[in-house]
């Protein structure tokens, strides 16, 4: 499954949804089932962030009283589950936005390490 905050990490690397979709069902065609993961790893993507370079490390936010509030993840996540998990405080917020993490892994590059 490709989550909409890759899409803008796929178009960094020249490729939309549209060159994923081709992809699988030539490979389904051939016999080889595949998945997100398999397109990113026959592109020479980062697997671990998809192919992001960053992941989502928390949430930070000002309340409406004007205090500067973060939180942080244990472990990296998505969008939609940091927004799920922060709801009450986000709902009231004067501001708010995600804090990142560079990859370990292609070291922000997005791409597999060599």
């Amino acid at each position: 499954m490709i989550h909409a905050h890759t899409l803008p990490a796929l178009l960094n690397h020249g490729y939309g949804i549209e060159q994923v979709k081709q992809w699988r069902t030539e490979q389904e065609k051939a016999g080889k089932p595949s998945s997100f993961d398999d397109f990113l790893l026959a592109h020479q993507l980062c697997v671990d962030c998809r192919a992001a370079g960053k992941f989502i490390s928390g949430v930070h936010w000002q309340d409406s009283s004007g205090v500067e509030h973060t939180m942080e993840l244990l472990a990296p996540g998505v969008p939609e589950t940091i927004a799920s998990l922060h709801q009450r405080e986000l709902k009231n917020a004067l501001r708010w936005d995600y804090t990142y993490a560079t990859c370990k892994v292609c070291g922000g590059t997005g791409k597999q390490p060599r």
